[in-house]
């Protein structure tokens, strides 16, 4: 009888550490389930913030894109006036260049 009471009493401080152990493992539990929901907080933050910043990026890029676009038009139609205004200048240096080559024949003939 004698050897039970005293296998209970040192089993009974083992399940005492065990109750403590337990204890401070719920308590430990707590804190990282705290800590879990806070760090969810702040990626949904952080997802949050991408998000909204890939909107902006997008919106600018695509205004940047039409201001591009429109200054590629404004290029081509200035590139063709000119080309207009190259032939135009072009042909009447040509005409100017005839009138003058029938000038000098009609005053070497004289």
């Amino acid at each position: 009888l004698h050897g039970r009471v005293v296998a209970c009493e040192t089993h009974g401080s083992l399940i005492e550490n065990l109750k403590k152990s337990h204890a401070s493992l719920v308590g430990d539990k707590g804190a990282h389930t705290a800590q879990l929901s806070v760090t969810a907080d702040k990626v949904e933050h952080l997802e949050n913030a991408f998000r909204d910043a890939l909107g902006r990026h997008s919106q600018d890029l695509q205004a940047a894109h039409s201001k591009i676009q429109e200054l590629h038009s404004n290029t081509a139609k200035e590139v063709a006036v000119k080309d207009s205004h190259h032939k135009i200048v072009s042909e009447h240096l040509g005409n100017e260049k005839e009138a003058r080559e029938r000038h000098q024949a009609t005053m070497e003939e004289r």
